[in-house]
């Protein structure tokens, strides 16, 4: 089989936040789903980028934005926008770890960026982004630069009205809430599914959310097969 694209995932152990063993048998789940499907997978880890000019210049500026969740996991979302950006050399896609790839083959670019999401009446939900290099440089320094205003007070019940700022957050205000201008050459298309909801068992792509805890499925890597063979 030939690989004629390439798809990135962003990976920073964090002993005492993730059992390290159980992210790291997922990201061999993830790695054989998107190699299966003609896709070469690159795993990107956190401090081997270090030496990459920008790296703390973005870091720093992520920490300072406001996130409910710790800025550990948040500022890792932000900065594999920017990885991918500084290491990717053609089009290529972004993939959270926990998204199995069941029947996607790499795509024909035609030089927009693309979130691969849920169907209405979903939101759109991170987990895979096709795009160009320049692109991903683009929307993470859109993020580092991210003014927080009214539109990012978290409202939800458990919440308390307080400011948050992730790239799904982000994502979500140009797509969904429509209160954020997004750069014209990012647009979104259907292909995935969330793992529970309608149509996941025949989606392309499942994201195994956190659904997966609060259903006794966990650690992940030890269910996904079982749910879904790959």
């Amino acid at each position: 089989m030939t690989l004629n694209m390439k798809v990135y995932t962003y990976f920073n152990p964090l002993p005492g936040f993730r059992d390290v063993d159980a992210e790291r048998r997922l990201i061999a789940l993830w790695e054989r789903s998107w190699l299966a499907r003609g896709w070469e997978p690159v795993v990107l880890i956190h401090e081997d980028l270090r030496h990459l000019p920008g790296f703390d210049t973005y870091l720093n500026a992520y920490w300072l934005l406001p996130t409910e969740y710790g800025h550990e996991y948040e500022s890792l979302c932000f900065m594999r926008w920017w990885a991918v950006g500084q290491v990717a050399k053609e089009t290529c896609v972004m993939s959270d770890y926990d998204v199995i790839n069941y029947s996607l083959p790499p795509p024909e670019p035609d030089g927009k960026m693309t979130l691969i999401t849920d169907p209405p009446p979903h939101g759109s939900s991170m987990g895979v982004v096709l795009g160009e290099p320049w692109q991903f440089t683009e929307m993470a320094t859109l993020m580092r630069d991210w003014v927080p205003d009214e539109h990012d007070i978290n409202r939800g019940a458990t919440h308390g009205g307080k400011l948050h700022c992730s790239d799904a957050s982000m994502v979500a205000r140009m797509f969904d809430n429509k209160n954020r201008e997004k750069p014209p050459w990012f647009v979104k298309a259907e292909g995935s599914r969330i793992f529970g909801e309608p149509g996941w068992l025949e989606s392309p792509l499942v994201h195994y959310g956190y659904r997966m805890f609060h259903d006794g499925h966990w650690p992940k890597c030890d269910h996904i097969e079982k749910l879904r063979p790959i």
